[in-house]
């Protein structure tokens, strides 16, 4: 079973189309904002791999952005239990304190308009940054309360700096970044030398959003991963 992890401010139906390509029962898209999660990172990977080891032996990571982050300290937190990844537009944590320091500004901003603003212009905002800027998401009716959450418990800002970690991943994994994103494939560059077994793709004519900036070829890339991780 592929286990997917969606992105800040999204929900489990964002992963619908890639489900209906792949095909009858090979996905489990994650709703992140049940109670259930209501918990710092490291906390978080423990109930959740938890979860998953309860019921599949052989489980695949897919996890964008906010979703890849918090994929990232599932792997590490249990890296036996992980037959492979792939993580859209990863990060492994920012290296000094003022960088930490300067996002968590940058999230309180965030959070003030959170605050303030109806969703719709909430929406808007957020959805209209240039690291966004090439895909129109679908319209989200939010649970306020629970959605905040990535501005606060799973922010950057509250991500430790894993790099010293990625080592202990062990099963192979696949970033992929889209070209109109430099930013994050700078950044995926650097962690995959981390990371042993693993690899990192950058797709033309996507940018951050590559699930959705290229639809069909990214389930062929997914299924791909997968079926050569069952032949392995």
């Amino acid at each position: 079973m592929i286990w997917a992890l969606h992105g800040a401010f999204g929900d489990e139906k964002d992963w619908d189309a890639l489900a209906e390509s792949l095909g009858p029962d090979r996905l489990a898209a994650i709703d992140l904002w049940t109670d259930e999660y209501e918990l710092p990172l490291r906390d978080w990977a423990f109930v959740f791999n938890r979860r998953v080891a309860a019921v599949d032996s052989a489980p695949v990571l897919l996890g964008y952005s906010m979703g890849a982050r918090l994929g990232l300290h599932a792997l590490i937190a249990n890296p036996q239990l992980w037959k492979g990844a792939i993580l859209v537009a990863p990060h492994p944590g920012l290296s000094d304190e003022r960088a930490r320091l300067s996002r968590r500004e940058h999230d309180n901003g965030w959070i003030e308009q959170f605050n303030d603003l109806p969703w719709s212009d909430f929406w808007q905002a957020w959805t209209t940054q240039p690291v966004l800027a090439t895909h129109d998401p679908r319209p989200l009716l939010p649970e306020r309360r629970a959605r905040r959450r990535c501005l606060e418990l799973w922010s950057l800002s509250e991500q430790d700096d894993l790099r010293l970690e990625l080592g202990r991943i062990e099963c192979p994994v696949q970033c992929v970044t889209g070209e109109n994103d430099p930013k994050f494939t700078a950044i995926t560059s650097a962690m995959t030398r981390l990371v042993p077994g693993s690899e990192q793709l950058t797709i033309s004519g996507a940018g951050h959003r590559v699930p959705w900036d290229t639809p069909e070829l990214f389930a062929e890339l997914v299924d791909g991963f997968v079926t050569g991780l069952q032949v392995g």
